[in-house]
């Protein structure tokens, strides 16, 4: 995986909540700073894993399916062997 080193302007941090391909890029950063992390947008962010025969499996984070593959094909060298989405369900027991 490459995702590039890069700077976030302040303008390009308040843009993730409307443009899904920076959004997707960002949530795969590493570190997030005190400025970062007051722009992650949670609200947007699917949970995906990937695998590939050679390697173990992988969590990439996009906004939708079509930003995924889009992510996958600009940091990966291939298609993994094994995508889902990874879906959290919560049961109420008490309340």
């Amino acid at each position: 995986m490459s995702i590039t080193v890069r700077l976030w302007s302040k303008a390009e941090l308040e843009s993730l909540q409307h443009n899904r391909w920076l959004a997707t890029i960002f949530m795969n950063g590493c570190t997030f700073g005190e400025q970062k992390i007051k722009h992650y947008p949670y609200n947007l962010r699917r949970e995906y894993t990937a695998s590939w025969e050679d390697e173990g499996p992988v969590r990439i984070y996009a906004t939708d399916d079509t930003m995924l593959l889009r992510f996958i094909d600009a940091e990966y060298t291939a298609r993994p062997d094994y995508l889902a989405e990874v879906i959290t369900r919560y049961r109420e027991i008490i309340g």
